[in-house]
């Protein structure tokens, strides 16, 4: 009888403590205007931005990217979700939003997700294993080459930011040199994966 009140004890406890986990960290230092999306808002806000391509060798699924372009509105709220769970300050809000500022007005971002089954080729942050990503704009009279960073699931909580994420995936950062901006305002553009096993699009 001891035991199971004990257990009962220990199961209320656990529970009480993945319901307290459960709400949105909130910074009491900043004002309303860090407020981050509602995650239903967020989430319509990244199926926008995202493209997501398979490849299957009948029933079985061989590959599987999804490339995310962070555009102003998207980078605006990853900073405002940063802001609540670090706890920044107005004025360490406002550095981080100033140097992010600084950092977009020539560079572009994007996520790049990839699962495949073979996991010696999910390396595309390093140049030796042949992968290389690319965007093409309309008129296809200007490429520009990307460089990908691997990004850590735990440290980069890559997962919260980006829910379709799972964690046996491989997750990239990849940027460009291109203001944010001007390629958001690009009515269209492609962003190219290639490797020596082909080519995968995924048009903007």
């Amino acid at each position: 009888m001891n035991g199971c009140k004990l257990k009962l004890g220990l199961f209320s406890i656990f529970f009480l403590f993945i319901n307290s986990c459960s709400h949105s960290p909130k910074n009491p230092q900043l004002n309303s205007n860090w407020t981050p999306l509602s995650k239903a808002q967020r989430s319509k806000l990244i199926s926008k931005n995202t493209r997501t391509q398979h490849e299957y060798n009948g029933l079985n699924l061989i590959y599987k990217a999804s490339v995310t372009f962070l555009t102003p509105e998207l980078l605006s709220d990853n900073l405002n979700l940063k802001s609540q769970y670090k706890l920044w300050t107005a004025e360490e809000a406002e550095n981080n939003l100033s140097k992010q500022k600084l950092e977009t007005a020539d560079t572009a971002f994007f996520i790049v997700n990839i699962y495949t089954r073979n996991k010696k080729m999910n390396k595309l942050n390093l140049k030796a294993s042949g992968w290389s990503t690319a965007i093409l704009f309309e008129n296809n009279s200007q490429i520009l080459k990307g460089e990908a960073k691997l990004l850590d699931p735990l440290t980069d909580h890559t997962s919260v930011f980006y829910p379709y994420i799972d964690s046996w995936d491989k997750t990239y950062l990849v940027k460009f040199k291109v203001g944010t901006e001007k390629l958001f305002n690009t009515n269209h553009f492609t962003f190219q994966i290639l490797s020596a096993e082909g080519m995968t699009t995924f048009k903007f």
